[in-house]
């Protein structure tokens, strides 16, 4: 997030069938707060 100038990086992860989708952004004293959406199960 430092080399391109970006505030915000958008991603996801998952442990097995679960998922979470994760958003950072950079605040202006170089500290980051992150928020983590609810876990989704892919069953079938």
């Amino acid at each position: 997030m430092e080399n391109n100038k970006v505030n915000q990086m958008k991603g996801a992860y998952n442990i097995g069938r679960i998922w979470a989708f994760i958003i950072m952004d950079k605040y202006e004293n170089r500290k980051y707060k992150y928020h983590e959406s609810e876990f989704f199960k892919l069953v079938k």
